[in-house]
């Protein structure tokens, strides 16, 4: 059976790449971060909320596990991981080209478009186009979901 899981990090869950996808298409469009990790050599995209979220009751897990139609959901103490009804984590690469576009670089007060060709939109495009950022704390302004 397909999943995605949300991870218990200190104060927060989190979910990564595939498993952001479907948090942020559709459980709630949260600003979708990446990180380069060098034990892999490939850029990691997360998504995190605070656990007070969740124990305020603004973000349920049953109300997680509704949206994308997940069948169950099976809470430890450091993740919780929903069981889908269907493969949602399809087209992955497609959706980090998609973001990209949406948020295209604004370099020297324009547009740029010419962005370098994206066959791992996910993995090695990523750190060209935030090269690309003349100010670096909106560096993955085109990130945000």
């Amino acid at each position: 059976m397909n999943t995605f899981t949300l991870f218990k990090e200190g104060l927060f869950f989190k979910c990564y790449n595939e498993d952001a996808m479907v948090f942020a298409k559709l459980v709630k469009p949260y600003k979708v971060s990446t990180k380069y990790v060098k034990n892999i050599g490939a850029d990691v995209l997360s998504l995190g909320f605070p656990v007070s979220e969740s124990e305020k009751g603004k973000l349920t897990f049953d109300s997680i596990s509704e949206k994308p139609g997940a069948v169950k959901f099976d809470a430890g103490s450091d993740k919780v991981t929903f069981s889908l009804k269907e493969d949602l984590k399809q087209g992955f690469d497609n959706w980090c080209e998609a973001m990209a576009k949406e948020h295209a670089v604004l370099y020297n007060n324009k547009t740029d478009i010419s962005l370098p060709a994206i066959s791992d939109p996910c993995g090695k495009a990523l750190p060209a186009i935030l090269r690309l950022q003349k100010n670096t704390s909106n560096a993955f302004s085109f990130l945000s979901v």
